[in-house]
């Protein structure tokens, strides 16, 4: 947008200077040029942030994409949404997991129905060692989902983890002897 407030005054100027219709024209034109071609890198930088916030490539580089998406205007709630499970993920590869579940809760907060989120903050939730809070979100991303195959699998990981760690007279039945 300041781009376009400095070409007018250059305009201006140009006018000044060219008396002649035909040079104001040129002027009027190379500046409208000039004001789409900024616009096009716009959209074009906007696109690669999106890209690079949406691959699963380097993690810093995907939280920094992220972030600048979220501080951009234009995006509904499903979007931020969206943006904010992807920075949660590459929060979480970076074993940043207060800063992933944060990411996660602000996701499910704008999309409350988003299993993936509730998947992701789950899986967040387990490598932080918190397997109660982890059961917890992968029941309701089967709950919100219950098709989602991935989630199911994920959900029975903490429960064997979890009985794994107890000792085997706690697992046993109190009727053996």
């Amino acid at each position: 947008m300041w781009r376009g407030l400095i070409v007018i005054p250059i305009i201006g100027r140009v006018a000044a200077v060219l008396s002649n219709r035909g040079a104001l024209m040129r002027a009027l034109l190379l500046a409208l040029a000039l004001l789409c071609w900024s616009g096009a890198l716009r959209a074009e930088s906007l696109n690669a942030l999106i890209k690079r916030c949406n691959d699963a490539g380097e993690s810093h580089q995907r939280v920094e994409s992220c972030t600048q998406l979220l501080t951009s205007k234009g995006f509904d709630t499903s979007d931020r949404a969206h943006i904010f499970n992807n920075r949660g993920i590459a929060y979480d590869e970076l074993k940043e997991f207060d800063k992933a579940i944060a990411d996660y809760d602000q996701a499910i907060a704008l999309k409350p129905d988003f299993s993936w989120a509730y998947h992701n903050r789950g899986i967040a939730h387990r490598r932080r060692g918190d397997i109660e809070k982890a059961i917890a979100d992968h029941t309701e991303a089967l709950r919100l989902d219950p098709d989602f195959a991935e989630a199911f699998i994920v959900a029975a990981m903490p429960m064997r983890n979890r009985v794994s760690m107890t000792s085997p007279s706690q697992t046993s039945s109190p009727h053996s002897s």
